[in-house]
């Protein structure tokens, strides 16, 4: 990206923070904003947001771009940079929080049965208590982070879905007090950027402590722990129940089929669809047999399932 795009983006993203607008169709993804050829750099409807997934891009990519974002938009001899990161681990339920840059470093427990969300929120916390304690060391703070949840969670202006949320609202704005610039920048996790590799080896270290409860659990994080744990029971259920079958081996690579086709599966695997199996029942069918194989073979899902690549034409 050149340096006038460069500056405009962050001028954008600037904005974006002081004011809390986002464009709606930027929230789905990860995006650079590209002004318009002859637009009006002060509107947001004149920037085409170009996707950026982590899913489909290299670890590689992702690294370049971000050590450039930051190099660029932060150069380390004008911004104190700030890596946090926040770590669960599902065996023992315990979540850690890391914080790590050249003026501190941190590592410390969130708390028994929380989730990783709240572990990003307490490094973020706590890297903020730590700026405004040491405000004399710098003059312009960035915090690097890997949880969008959680940037995005401090920075809109909907109410604070917990305490710490709340807390890091205020930190900021005290910051702001003392004249001091904090931004909380989004980074991609686990690709190789070493301020965040030391920040999450922080917050890993951070679950091996003693996991206080000094403060009581939000409405959020109860919301969070109990559709957790439905998520779980249901997913062991749904492995038990479909251990004997012989269908289960065709949708371990779903995600990877063409659209159409992975809708057909899904529909054939949640049992909406009209088979002749259903339809006989249903009194719609004279007889439930696949009229394309085997006549004495019930037309129901296991059947399509195993033998659709007989049905299917040469392409």
């Amino acid at each position: 990206m050149e340096p006038t795009a460069k500056e405009t983006t962050l001028t954008l993203f600037n904005k974006i923070w002081e004011t809390s607008l986002v464009p709606n169709q930027w929230k789905v993804a990860i995006v650079i904003p590209v002004l318009k050829k002859g637009k009006d750099p002060s509107n947001f409807d004149n920037y085409r947001p170009i996707s950026l997934r982590k899913s489909n891009t290299p670890p590689e990519q992702m690294r370049s771009l971000a050590l450039e974002t930051i190099n660029v938009n932060y150069p380390a001899d004008q911004w104190l940079q700030v890596f946090t990161d926040g770590s669960y681990i599902e065996k023992q339920a315990n979540v850690g929080a890391g914080v790590f840059s050249e003026l501190f470093s941190f590592y410390a427990a969130a708390g028994h049965n929380r989730s990783a969300f709240e572990g990003e929120i307490e490094a973020i916390r706590i890297a903020l208590c730590q700026l405004c304690c040491l405000d004399t060391k710098f003059t312009k703070a960035v915090i690097l982070s890997d949880s969008q949840s959680a940037i995005n969670s401090i920075g809109n202006r909907e109410p604070p879905k917990t305490f710490e949320i709340k807390e890091c609202r205020k930190l900021y704005e005290l910051l702001r007090e003392k004249n001091k610039t904090g931004v909380l920048q989004w980074i991609p996790g686990h690709c190789g950027i070493k301020g965040n590799e030391l920040a999450d080896t922080l917050a890993k270290k951070g679950t091996t402590i003693l996991q206080c409860m000094d403060r009581p659990m939000s409405f959020h994080t109860m919301k969070a722990l109990i559709r957790r744990e439905f998520q779980t029971s249901m997913c062991n259920e749904l492995k038990a129940r479909t251990k004997e079958k012989q269908w289960t081996v065709a949708f371990s690579d779903i995600p990877d089929w063409p659209r159409i086709e992975a809708v057909a599966e899904f529909r054939l695997f949640t049992g909406h669809n009209w088979l002749a199996k259903l339809l006989h029942r249903l009194g719609i069918y004279t007889q439930p047999t696949c009229p394309l194989c085997n006549p004495q073979e019930e037309m129901e899902k296991t059947h399509l399932i195993l033998y659709r690549r007989k049905w299917r034409r040469p392409t």
